[in-house]
């Protein structure tokens, strides 16, 4: 499967179910949850993972009558393919990631589909991609942690947020961004790792 995004091979996740979770079923060979539905990336078709579901008591589903919802953070993958990437300097544009949510009653339909978390170009820990966003909630909050990639360092780097309504969340000023990062000269441990 190959589209115009670098990583368009990744393009859907899947549902599998179980009643003891030791025997699980695959609810389709299709896809869930695809790339599509952004309004800011209509083209883009390419996803993966990399984040977690709250459960619909962990979100306000104020709606009068409205069915308890679940939320999905997923990683969008909207990089541009280049195949001459190093020649061209196009790093930031193979790598774009940012981190994505939807909300469904079933886990099965997904719907609001939106940008929640874009890369912050003027910040060299996540100027390239925003990625692996998990989530949980505190009285009155929610918190995040998510991996940044940046040019300051070439590799990713863990960063916290918090938020209001787990949806518009504050990252800290430029200068102060709380971040895990690789030692300096720790060749072995180039990178901080994201699952």
């Amino acid at each position: 499967r190959r589209g115009p995004q670098h990583f368009s091979e990744y393009y859907g996740i899947g549902l599998a179910r179980s009643f003891d979770l030791k025997h699980w079923e695959k609810y389709s060979e299709e896809p869930v949850l695809d790339g599509t539905g952004i309004a800011e990336y209509p083209e883009n078709q390419a996803l993966v993972g990399l984040g977690n579901i709250l459960a619909p008591e962990m979100i306000d589903n104020d709606s009068a009558g409205a069915s308890p919802k679940f939320r999905m953070y997923y990683t969008l993958l909207p990089g541009k393919a280049d195949p001459d990437w190093k020649k061209n300097g196009t790093w930031h544009v193979i790598e774009h990631k940012l981190i994505a949510a939807a909300e469904s009653v079933d886990g099965i339909h997904w719907t609001a589909r939106r940008v929640v978390m874009e890369r912050r170009r003027d910040v060299a820990s996540e100027d390239i991609a925003v990625v692996g966003m998990n989530v949980w909630k505190t009285s009155g909050h929610f918190h995040a942690v998510y991996t940044g990639l940046g040019t300051g360092t070439g590799s990713y780097v863990l960063a916290e947020a918090v938020s209001l309504d787990g949806l518009n969340w504050d990252r800290g000023s430029v200068s102060n961004v709380s971040k895990i990062q690789p030692s300096a000269g720790n060749s072995r441990h180039r990178g901080t790792e994201y699952q």
